[in-house]
Formats: structure tokens, C-alpha cells, sequence
């Protein structure tokens, strides 16, 4: 993997209309529950909890939407304290927008739950393709903690200039309602250790660490 470690918190050209908030989530849900309801939340989305081999609940669940397989599994044996994913898909914008509904699964039980009521537009660039992926994923966190929005990849292009790949990117969604989303876990980073974006026999392959 190229060695390009972009800056921490540096996400450019991402737009954010009105300017980010500084509430983090966990701000937000202790604001609108009871500290009964907070507890058992804060206890559910614990580390212990969602440590892979331990969690069969958690590890049956995902990467399914409507009853249907999704292109996408969740590792176990990786990462002790934090969770891996291995997505795939036929091309390369595929692969992205797959990656992305992975990082919501972890966060949010039931991808269909999140209904399209706002959209936000991302654009990126690099000179790896991996790290274009990264930046990615980790902009989908950034609108998570400072919009407190759930959003979910819809269009999405890569295309490349000089030596220098782009990413355009929509993604729809709405705000996070605990009325309606079942949360896992409050996914905070995508980490570089052992990220990989690569070709395969049937498209392309993305291997991704989330701590949580």
C-alpha cells in the first residue's frame, strides 16, 4: 500500500452546508435519553461487547439487508477490540459504495431503516487509490459526528487526471432518530493497519479495520 497518511481530521472538499457542529454523537443520545436508557446504550455499543468472536448476534446480523446477503462480510480473529470488513464488487465504484454501507452496518442494525432526506455531496482527491477509499469512508464518520447524519453511498464516480485521482461522490440519508435506528456501535476511525484496496478475479477488493 502507498505510504500516504493524509492529515488527522482532514477531509478537503467535503461540503458542509452551515459549517460543522463540534456535538459529538455521544452528546447527542445522552441529551435525548433517560440515563437508564444511556447506560444500557453505553453498554451495548462497549468494546466487550462487540469484540467479534464473542458476538454472535452481532456477527449473524450484518451485512444483511432486507433478508438478503449484501457484498460484504465481517471478519473475525483480525482485530480483538475493533472490527474488520472485507468488501467487494465488480468495479471500482461499486466496491466504494459497498465499503460504505459496510462502515453504516456497523453502526446502524437495519441499512433499510435510513430513509433519504437529505443528501450531501463528496469530493476528494488523492494519488492512491486506497487512500481516495480511506478518505472516503472516513468522511461518511466526519458527517456522522459533526451532522449527526446517517448517510449511506448512492452515486459515486472515480476517475483519474494527470496523475491524480477523483472522487465525486452523493450520499443520502437522514439525521440519526433513536425512535427508529437501532444502533451497534459508535464507529470513531477507519485505521490504516492492514488497509487494502486491490484487484480480484471478480472486480475489486477492499479490506478495512474500524475502531470502535
Amino acid at each position: 500500500m502507498t505510504e500516504i497518511i493524509p492529515e488527522a481530521g482532514h477531509l478537503p472538499n467535503v461540503e458542509v452546508p452551515g459549517g460543522p457542529s463540534t456535538t459529538h454523537w455521544s452528546d447527542f443520545w445522552q441529551s435525548g435519553r433517560s440515563p437508564e436508557s444511556c447506560a444500557s446504550f453505553q453498554s451495548a455499543i462497549s468494546k466487550d461487547k462487540f469484540q467479534l468472536p464473542h458476538s454472535t448476534c452481532f456477527r449473524e446480523t450484518l451485512g444483511i439487508l432486507d433478508g438478503e446477503l449484501m457484498p460484504y462480510e465481517f471478519l473475525e480473529d483480525v482485530a480483538v477490540a475493533d472490527i474488520a470488513f472485507r468488501a467487494w464488487g465488480k468495479n471500482l465504484e461499486t466496491t466504494f459504495v459497498e465499503a460504505g454501507d459496510a462502515l453504516m452496518n456497523v453502526m446502524v442494525e437495519e441499512l433499510g431503516s435510513i430513509e433519504t432526506r437529505e443528501g450531501r455531496r463528496i469530493q476528494l482527491e488523492n494519488e492512491a487509490l486506497d487512500i481516495l477509499l480511506f478518505e472516503f469512508l472516513q468522511s461518511l464518520i466526519y458527517f456522522k459526528d459533526s451532522e449527526r447524519l446517517l448517510l449511506r453511498p448512492r452515486v459515486l464516480k472515480v476517475t483519474e487526471q494527470d496523475s491524480r485521482l477523483s472522487l465525486d461522490a452523493t450520499a443520502g440519508g437522514e439525521p440519526m432518530d433513536f425512535r427508529r435506528h437501532l444502533f451497534r456501535a459508535d464507529v470513531k476511525a477507519v485505521t490504516l493497519h492492514r488497509f487494502r484496496l486491490e484487484k480480484s478475479d471478480e472486480g475489486w477488493e477492499a479490506f478495512v479495520i474500524l475502531d470502535v
